[in-house]
């Protein structure tokens, strides 16, 4: 019976610690991998590509925003997609908060765009570089979560 007593604590140690790992390795601290939203966040990726590669190509005085307005709907339906997407995974805060400075910036820099009806060829790098650079963060994010 002494020989019970003492095995006990041991065990119950043992128990603990597969509990404990058990419940550790079920905890998740970010949202799992969505394939669809590494090719959504592409797609959206790609579009943003072809709008500032359009507008850079074209001739200062030919920048109205007319000319680009399909364009910038096209990017941002994709990103308004994608924030929902986003939106719908548990622990994915992140990714939510990339997501939306980059809609809130390519709303700034088409809202400029239509009151002068002009884009200035410095400001397209300098816009087109900051928003590939976050694009980029959230491609990124989600491609980390296939690990």
């Amino acid at each position: 019976m002494d020989r019970q007593i003492k095995f006990f604590p041991f065990s119950s140690k043992i128990v603990w610690f597969f509990c404990l790992i058990a419940t550790l390795s079920a905890c998740q601290l970010v949202a799992t991998f969505d394939e669809g939203a590494l090719n959504q966040s592409y797609k959206v990726q790609q579009d943003f590509s072809i709008l500032y590669q359009m507008l850079a190509d074209t001739p200062d005085n030919e920048r109205t925003y007319d000319k680009f307005q399909r364009e910038y709907i096209r990017v941002q339906v994709g990103l308004t997609n994608l924030l929902k997407r986003h939106e719908a995974r548990k622990k994915n805060e992140e990714t939510i908060k990339a997501t939306k400075t980059l809609t809130e910036l390519l709303i700034k820099y088409q809202n400029a765009h239509k009151q002068k009806n002009s884009y200035k060829a410095a400001l397209i790098k300098v816009h087109n570089k900051r928003l590939s650079s976050l694009m980029e963060k959230v491609v990124q994010a989600e491609e980390l979560k296939r690990r």
